[in-house]
């Protein structure tokens, strides 16, 4: 599956493989045809972060994180944003696969230009050395840096995905910075 070539991802209709649990979506083709439409419109970004969380797993995550979404959308109440949301189901269901297979992710980052060939090898040296010095931060960090920087989230939307306190993901982004800077003079020098 290829989002970033503009390869839409498969979903499975949830109205007729409704999991247990999920009668009222069942029973409401409407709201399910809702709940479809929003992955559609956010799965790139919470694909983004899972990928970079995850790693080549991506698919299994995000089908484990999607059904657990689904399950949970009745519940849904609207205090946070949809996005935000279901970037919480994502993140904590990436976070889970990477403590249960004790694999530590490597983080790829890829140029937000990704369908145009990078027309340097200074270019390519720099996005290198930017996917080492991400690898080198923990995956809080790493997270946070993504979060924030990546996806454009405030602080304090970033706080609600990660669970934690707004003042710990401006903590984290500064240490990141801080270690990528360090990682990236060692490398030039």
């Amino acid at each position: 599956m290829n989002v970033e070539r503009g390869i839409e991802p498969h979903f499975v209709p949830l109205i007729d493989d409704a999991p247990p649990g999920a009668q009222a979506s069942r029973a409401d083709p409407a709201r399910a045809a809702e709940f479809e439409a929003l992955l559609r419109e956010h799965d790139r970004s919470v694909r983004f972060v899972a990928t970079r969380i995850v790693g080549g797993d991506v698919d299994d995550v995000l089908q484990a994180a999607y059904l657990k979404a689904f399950r949970r959308w009745s519940t849904f109440r609207g205090e946070a944003a949809f996005g935000t949301w279901l970037h919480t189901i994502v993140y904590r269901t990436a976070i889970d696969h990477v403590r249960t297979t004790r694999r530590r992710a490597l983080l790829h980052v890829r140029s937000a230009a990704r369908d145009t060939a990078l027309s340097t090898d200074e270019a390519v040296g720099d996005r290198l050395a930017v996917e080492a010095a991400l690898a080198r931060l923990s995956v809080a960090q790493r997270a946070a840096v993504l979060l924030v920087d990546a996806q454009g989230m405030s602080y304090d939307e970033a706080a609600v995905v990660l669970g934690v306190a707004s003042g710990t993901i401006a903590s984290r982004v500064h240490r990141a910075h801080l270690a990528m800077r360090e990682t990236l003079e060692r490398g030039s020098t």
